[in-house]
């Protein structure tokens, strides 16, 4: 018997259970009073409140698969604090899967992901850094980027240094579009008409603009002509 139903249900079971048991608390008003509490304290101890929403990125920018969280910096942080933040914490982050792919799994990752593996290795020895960049500002899945890299012959402060630069222009879109986000409060008093604000409408038209201008920058450059390709042939490698 196939283990892939049994597991649906458990996940099924256990999320109806989980929500049978949070329901309650789960209201608007509960959100709002939990949104208020964390604003006054980013008001009253910024520095401590900063220091543990770095700290939480960090934690959670290890793990694939939590996109968003940079919506949420720039929501309750702003703009620039939120900004320093996310690209100082998502740095580290990939710092470490790096670290951990080229001391720990490097043989293994080379067995399951040896096509993606050796594209990027012909990539990085063509194009060298400009390679790097490029994937970073196309947003290629952040784990994979920082995997690859630490399998292949990537100096540990070249890999540093590209992921800061290379995150910054996306990370700011995401961020602004975080702090262009009206609050709970706002949204209540104002209606839809609070998103209609200018920061927000900016981010969003810069969110869709950017891949098209990294993608025709890198054809005029030359470089990153394979970037595209990493997520769709990772992809079809783990299908069984």
């Amino acid at each position: 018997m196939s283990r892939r139903p049994i597991a649906a249900a458990v996940l099924l079971v256990v999320g109806v259970l989980a929500w049978c048991l949070v329901e309650e608390h789960l209201t608007l008003e509960r959100i709002m009073e939990r949104e208020r509490q964390l604003r006054d304290f980013i008001e009253t101890d910024p520095w401590r409140a900063f220091a543990v929403g770095f700290g939480a990125y960090v934690v959670v920018s290890v793990f694939p698969g939590t996109s968003g969280k940079s919506v949420v910096a720039g929501w309750f942080f702003g703009f620039w604090q939120a900004l320093l933040m996310v690209t100082v914490a998502l740095t580290i982050a990939g710092v470490f899967g790096f670290s951990v792919a080229r001391h720990l799994l490097r043989d293994a990752l080379r067995t399951r992901f040896k096509l993606v593996l050796e594209r990027f290795d012909r990539a990085v020895m063509r194009e060298g850094v400009f390679y790097l960049l490029t994937v970073r500002l196309l947003h290629v899945p952040f784990t994979l980027v920082n995997y690859a890299s630490g399998v292949s012959e990537v100096r540990l402060w070249t890999f540093a240094w590209t992921t800061l630069i290379g995150l910054v222009p996306s990370t700011m879109v995401f961020v602004g579009l975080g702090a262009g986000l009206p609050s709970l409060n706002e949204l209540q008093d104002k209606g839809a008409t609070s998103l209609a604000s200018p920061a927000l409408v900016t981010a969003l038209i810069a969110m869709g603009s950017l891949p098209w201008l990294v993608r025709w920058g890198g054809r005029k450059l030359g470089v990153g002509g394979d970037a595209g390709g990493l997520a769709r042939i990772a992809a079809a490698q783990e299908r069984p």
